[in-house]
Protein backbone atom coordinates (compact mmCIF):
# COMPACT_ATOMS: atom_id res chain seq x y z
CA UNK A 1 0.00 0.00 0.00
CA UNK A 2 1.18 3.46 -0.78
CA UNK A 3 1.26 6.31 1.54
CA UNK A 4 -1.08 8.72 -0.05
CA UNK A 5 1.43 11.61 1.58
CA UNK A 6 4.31 10.65 0.00
CA UNK A 7 3.57 9.79 -3.00
CA UNK A 8 4.80 11.78 -6.40
CA UNK A 9 1.53 13.27 -7.97
CA UNK A 10 3.83 15.41 -10.51
CA UNK A 11 2.88 18.41 -9.12
CA UNK A 12 6.09 19.28 -6.61
CA UNK A 13 6.36 22.84 -6.38
CA UNK A 14 3.52 24.11 -7.44
CA UNK A 15 2.86 25.65 -3.95
CA UNK A 16 -0.16 23.63 -2.31
CA UNK A 17 1.95 23.17 0.48
CA UNK A 18 2.69 19.28 0.34
CA UNK A 19 6.02 19.94 -1.01
CA UNK A 20 7.30 23.42 0.37
CA UNK A 21 5.74 26.96 0.60
CA UNK A 22 3.75 28.44 -1.19
CA UNK A 23 5.32 31.19 -3.45
CA UNK A 24 3.35 34.32 -3.25
CA UNK A 25 3.96 36.52 -6.40
CA UNK A 26 6.50 39.71 -6.84
CA UNK A 27 4.22 42.87 -6.73
CA UNK A 28 5.34 45.55 -8.91
CA UNK A 29 6.29 47.97 -6.32
CA UNK A 30 8.87 45.05 -5.27
CA UNK A 31 10.15 44.78 -8.40
CA UNK A 32 10.05 48.72 -8.73
CA UNK A 33 12.12 48.68 -5.67
CA UNK A 34 14.40 46.38 -6.37
CA UNK A 35 15.42 47.21 -9.46
CA UNK A 36 16.02 50.91 -8.36
CA UNK A 37 17.78 50.16 -5.11
CA UNK A 38 15.28 51.74 -3.04
CA UNK A 39 13.58 50.91 0.20
CA UNK A 40 9.76 49.79 0.12
CA UNK A 41 8.65 52.64 2.03
CA UNK A 42 9.76 55.14 -0.47
CA UNK A 43 8.07 53.60 -3.58
CA UNK A 44 4.98 55.94 -3.88
CA UNK A 45 6.77 58.66 -3.65
CA UNK A 46 9.59 57.93 -5.86
CA UNK A 47 6.59 56.31 -8.56
CA UNK A 48 4.40 59.58 -7.92
CA UNK A 49 7.62 62.27 -8.66
CA UNK A 50 8.03 59.74 -12.32
CA UNK A 51 4.91 59.21 -12.75
CA UNK A 52 3.39 63.20 -12.96
CA UNK A 53 3.05 65.03 -16.17
CA UNK A 54 6.39 67.73 -16.60
CA UNK A 55 3.39 71.11 -15.42
CA UNK A 56 2.71 68.67 -12.29
CA UNK A 57 5.77 68.18 -11.05
CA UNK A 58 6.47 71.78 -11.38
CA UNK A 59 3.96 72.78 -9.78
CA UNK A 60 3.57 69.53 -7.32
CA UNK A 61 5.06 72.37 -4.10
CA UNK A 62 2.20 74.70 -4.36
CA UNK A 63 -0.60 71.59 -5.62
CA UNK A 64 0.74 70.10 -2.38
CA UNK A 65 -0.31 72.58 -0.15
CA UNK A 66 -3.67 71.13 -0.21
CA UNK A 67 -2.96 67.53 1.14
CA UNK A 68 -5.84 65.85 -0.55
CA UNK A 69 -4.92 67.02 -3.86
CA UNK A 70 -3.04 63.92 -4.88
CA UNK A 71 -5.00 61.55 -2.78
CA UNK A 72 -6.03 60.16 -6.66
CA UNK A 73 -2.53 59.57 -7.66
CA UNK A 74 -1.57 57.91 -4.53
CA UNK A 75 -4.10 55.56 -4.44
CA UNK A 76 -3.58 54.64 -8.22
CA UNK A 77 -0.16 54.00 -7.30
CA UNK A 78 -0.74 51.98 -4.80
CA UNK A 79 -3.01 49.93 -6.26
CA UNK A 80 -0.71 49.12 -9.03
CA UNK A 81 2.37 48.83 -6.77
CA UNK A 82 0.27 45.40 -5.82
CA UNK A 83 -0.21 43.92 -9.52
CA UNK A 84 1.96 40.90 -9.90
CA UNK A 85 1.17 41.01 -13.44
CA UNK A 86 1.31 44.02 -15.77
CA UNK A 87 -1.37 43.13 -17.64
CA UNK A 88 -3.53 43.75 -14.66
CA UNK A 89 -2.59 47.50 -15.19
CA UNK A 90 -5.56 48.43 -17.75
CA UNK A 91 -8.03 48.05 -14.85
CA UNK A 92 -6.10 50.28 -12.22
CA UNK A 93 -5.83 52.62 -15.03
CA UNK A 94 -9.38 52.73 -15.92
CA UNK A 95 -10.54 52.83 -12.54
CA UNK A 96 -7.93 55.84 -11.94
CA UNK A 97 -9.50 57.75 -15.14
CA UNK A 98 -12.99 57.63 -13.60
CA UNK A 99 -11.84 58.68 -10.45
CA UNK A 100 -14.15 61.11 -9.05
CA UNK A 101 -10.85 63.30 -7.99
CA UNK A 102 -9.95 63.31 -12.02
CA UNK A 103 -12.70 66.04 -12.76
CA UNK A 104 -11.42 69.15 -11.64
CA UNK A 105 -10.38 71.49 -14.39
CA UNK A 106 -6.63 71.63 -13.01
CA UNK A 107 -6.51 67.54 -13.40
CA UNK A 108 -8.34 67.22 -16.88
CA UNK A 109 -7.24 70.23 -18.88
CA UNK A 110 -4.28 71.01 -17.59
CA UNK A 111 -3.20 67.63 -16.82
CA UNK A 112 -1.63 68.27 -13.49
CA UNK A 113 -1.99 64.75 -12.15
CA UNK A 114 -0.10 61.60 -12.81
CA UNK A 115 0.14 60.06 -16.54
CA UNK A 116 -1.54 56.48 -16.75
CA UNK A 117 1.12 56.48 -19.57
CA UNK A 118 4.13 56.82 -18.28
CA UNK A 119 3.02 54.54 -15.34
CA UNK A 120 2.32 51.99 -17.91
CA UNK A 121 5.84 52.12 -18.93
CA UNK A 122 7.33 51.66 -15.75
CA UNK A 123 5.19 48.98 -15.16
CA UNK A 124 5.81 47.06 -18.46
CA UNK A 125 9.14 47.91 -17.73
CA UNK A 126 9.84 46.04 -14.78
CA UNK A 127 7.43 42.72 -15.53
CA UNK A 128 9.53 43.07 -18.95
CA UNK A 129 12.99 42.62 -16.83
CA UNK A 130 11.75 39.92 -14.83
CA UNK A 131 11.05 38.09 -17.20
CA UNK A 132 14.31 38.18 -18.84
CA UNK A 133 16.24 37.88 -15.89
CA UNK A 134 13.56 35.13 -14.59
CA UNK A 135 12.90 36.93 -11.77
Amino acid sequence: MVNQESAPTGRAGLGDGRFGPKMTPVTFAEKFCARHGLAIEKYEAVVLQRALYPAARWLRPVLGLNTNYFAADREFIRGVGRLTRSSSFESEAEDYLYHRNNRGFLRRVFKLRVSAKRLSRLVKDAFRESQIHGA
